[in-house]
């Protein structure tokens, strides 16, 4: 448990927005699960992270209130590098210091959070830094926050033994200063649009009747008919291998016709979302050779990258 940023969180959170400010960690960072570096083949930490401890621990007995509003929340007691990449949505936690509010934005990225941290951002005022803590989610959502961030001129930083991944890089490029701590990680691999998912899930399965196949591909529907001789005179010539309506559109050319339309669809999606990332890095004055980097990794792997790649591609500004 990180006992002290758990107790300053739950201290100001009580206290609200007028609350008295207090001193956070030192330097002014939020202490932070400990998770294993990455190796330096770049691949993702494979142990459980080790829980470390803030200055000055909480008061024995104090229970930390696990839910305050609708924005803000303590670090769960047993906060750990599971539960961050378990959590569906981003979740904020303010640690007051003495010049402003620090935000830990921890969790999954998604529907919805951008609406979520720009609300987090407003009642955190000032807000002098961002830490991100986030195996990633969905893309669009993380490059909305990153250009909150950006508009608000906040500064964004991985301490370490924190993840930001995927589509967590998009929220911390937003960053006006970028700062990864020595065992930070930071993770890039291709993109997986979600537009892109769901016409690979609808060529999975195959439509069982023309009714189901015309309701699905209206643009292809077939007669009736069509697929009625075709069945009856495939099973008339061998009765030992009887075919139905499914096989139809299995070995016919329909199908096909099908497949070829999803995959240029599947084409646009990945060149607009490619296009749109490039946009963003241009915006966020990065270097477009980042796209290649991530561009090379497949969707289901993690790439983390070095310190010397951080700034060769300008994703830290210090």
């Amino acid at each position: 448990m990180i006992a002290g940023l758990v107790w300053i969180a739950a201290i100001c959170l009580a206290a609200g927005p007028a609350a008295a400010q207090t001193g956070g960690a030192a330097g002014g960072k939020a202490p932070l699960v400990q998770e294993v570096p990455a190796a330096k083949d770049g691949s993702r930490p494979a142990t459980a992270p080790a829980v470390t401890a803030a200055p000055g621990g909480a008061p024995g007995g104090m229970a930390s209130p696990q839910r305050v509003d609708a924005i803000f929340e303590a670090l769960p007691p047993s906060f750990s590098r599971n539960v961050v990449f378990a959590a569906d949505n981003l979740h904020f936690v303010p640690i007051k210091t003495q010049k402003g509010t620090i935000v830990l934005a921890w969790g999954g990225v998604g529907a919805g959070d951008a609406i979520r941290f720009s609300a987090a951002m407003a009642a955190a005022k000032p807000v002098l830094e961002v830490q991100f803590y986030s195996p990633g989610g969905l893309l669009y959502e993380g490059m909305k926050i990153g250009r909150i961030v950006r508009s608000a001129q906040l500064a964004t930083r991985i301490t370490a033994g924190s993840t930001c991944a995927s589509a967590c890089d998009f929220m911390f490029l937003g960053g006006t200063v970028r700062t990864v701590e020595p065992a930070g990680n930071f993770g890039v691999h291709m993109f997986s649009d979600d537009s892109t998912t769901a016409l690979l899930k609808d060529l999975e399965t195959m439509p069982r009747s023309v009714d189901e196949f015309n309701d699905r591909y209206p643009k292809h529907a077939v007669k009736r008919y069509e697929v009625t001789s075709w069945v009856e005179h495939e099973n008339a010539r061998d009765p030992n291998n009887k075919v139905s309506e499914k096989d139809f559109f299995q070995q016919g050319g329909v199908y096909k016709a099908v497949v070829d339309e999803r995959v240029r669809d599947i084409q646009q999606y990945s060149a607009r979302t490619a296009a749109d990332i490039a946009l963003f890095l241009v915006e966020m004055r990065l270097s477009l050779r980042f796209l290649v980097e991530f561009s090379d990794q497949t969707s289901y792997g993690m790439r983390y990258l070095s310190a010397e790649e951080l700034r060769s591609y300008n994703v830290v500004t210090n």
